[in-house]
């Protein structure tokens, strides 16, 4: 399901229980075989109507909400204060939707920005979650550190890496249990058909014992096989 049609189908699922056990469905099918003929015609006029069909469904949401409070007999005093509050919610979003379309060009305008805004934030998110919130798909993961080595002295002040002289006396001490050197890089696949660009990397057999994982096919590489 596409993101118009799951945005569309998670509103519906607001209704009450009854209706959108019966109606619900037909609704999703009638909405997403209308979300293919304004998709044919371009992204701004998809986003425009699945506005503008989400906010149908949430303005019906508020009035049933809105209908249930007024149905509760000697309603409270914060009874009154939430459908009061709902009664103003629906108003202003009835005067939001006639000012947007008297004046397409700003709405256009308005939505294009949200959605860049919507999105820097949800990428911006995502890299965070896998960076900082989320724990390394590895085994002992919070001890896991890169060695890194600078030469101030002729202005490099990170990126010098570590040589292989420094790799075997790095093995050597007793408060590291394992050490690996990688490089990330690009490789030409060529033979049958045309050439690829793959990433690829340069490492020692050590990596495997480094993240406590395994290849998910075939075999890794022997002591034997990483000698220089």
């Amino acid at each position: 399901m596409r993101t118009a049609e799951r945005l569309f189908a998670r509103a519906v699922r607001l209704l009450p229980r009854e209706f959108a056990a019966e109606y619900g469905a037909d609704m999703v099918r009638t909405f997403a075989r209308r979300a293919a003929d304004r998709r044919s015609r371009g992204g701004i006029s998809l986003l425009l109507f699945t506005l503008r069909e989400v906010a149908g469904v949430a303005a019906i949401v508020i009035l049933e909400r809105a209908e249930r409070l007024r149905a509760i007999p000697a309603r409270s005093a914060p009874h009154r204060d939430l459908l009061s509050r709902l009664e103003h919610m629906l108003t202003e979003l009835r005067h939001a939707g006639r000012r947007l379309l008297r004046t397409p060009g700003f709405t256009c305008a308005a939505v294009l920005t949200l959605a860049l805004a919507i999105g820097a934030n949800t990428a911006i998110f995502t890299l965070l979650n896998r960076v900082v919130l989320s724990p390394l798909p590895y085994g002992d993961a919070d001890r896991l550190i890169a060695v890194d080595h600078t030469a101030p002295g002729v202005g490099l002040i990170t990126g010098v890496g570590i040589s292989s002289g420094l790799y075997r006396e790095y093995g050597e001490l007793p408060s590291i249990e394992a050490i690996a050197i990688h490089v990330v890089t690009e490789t030409t696949l060529s033979g049958d058909g045309a050439a690829r660009r793959l990433s690829s990397l340069y490492t020692t057999p050590t990596l495997t014992d480094v993240l406590a994982v395994e290849p998910a096919l075939g075999r890794w590489f022997t002591a034997e096989e990483g000698t220089p």
